[in-house]
């Protein structure tokens, strides 16, 4: 996934594939090769939700490529809701912004039906999954609750925590951050949706049930919203 993440940026920004080297590099990072050895889903979602901003961005800049293209986009948003329950939100999110944005570019009815009935598929398996299996939409142990104390200081802690924050744990974030500034002209509803997503994954993470009990957060929580 961080290849092809290097790829959809190198065709975004038609840059030298050195590029595509460095940004591997920095997936060599130490926190990064420490966050891939846990078993939660946050690192693979985010890296999935990445993949798909920077394609969304491609299609608002140079328009749909095709009924294929419609096809890898809303697979990979399917795949993103099962990684976990709180991506459902996110996912409905980011498939209703690039299915507006693909038909804004000229997409044909089929793609855009293609590309949103995918990820509506993936929202409904998973919502009657959880359902049957545990009684509730959002599966058994996730609440959204964003604007209650507790999650709100959860929340700001997942960033600025001054052991386990995100800023903290990889300052390469800030020039993510600078990055989509900078691009915000040049394709605004995808870095929109790309900051409203980083937003929503945040909000999910500090609503888990039991949180870290005031404590400080062992750090896995954030590194959905850090690719």
């Amino acid at each position: 996934l961080v290849i092809w993440l290097g790829v959809e940026i190198t065709r975004l920004t038609q840059a030298p594939r050195t590029w595509l080297l460095l940004l591997v590099a920095l997936f060599l990072a130490p926190g990064y090769l420490l966050a891939t050895t846990q078993v939660y889903p946050d690192l693979l979602s985010g890296l999935v939700l990445a993949v798909v901003i920077v394609r969304l961005m491609v299609v608002e800049r140079n328009g749909p490529s095709g009924i294929w293209s419609s096809v890898v986009t809303g697979a990979l948003l399917f795949a993103f809701v099962w990684l976990d329950d709180k991506n459902m939100v996110i996912g409905i999110l980011v498939g209703t912004v690039a299915a507006l944005v693909a038909r804004r570019r000229g997409a044909t009815d089929r793609e855009v039906i293609v590309l949103a009935g995918l990820v509506l598929l993936g929202v409904v398996g998973v919502a009657a999954f959880n359902v049957y299996a545990y009684g509730r939409v959002l599966g058994p142990t996730q609440v959204l609750a964003p604007f209650t104390s507790d999650s709100l200081t959860r929340m700001v802690a997942l960033v600025f925590d001054r052991r386990h924050g995100i800023l903290v744990q990889n300052p390469a974030t800030l020039l993510g951050l600078v990055g989509a500034a900078r691009w915000w002209r040049r394709a605004p509803w995808s870095v929109t949706v790309g900051v409203a997503a980083l937003a929503a994954a945040l909000v999910g993470n500090a609503s888990l049930v039991g949180g870290m009990n005031g404590g400080s957060f062992v750090g896995r929580y954030e590194w959905e919203a850090l690719p």
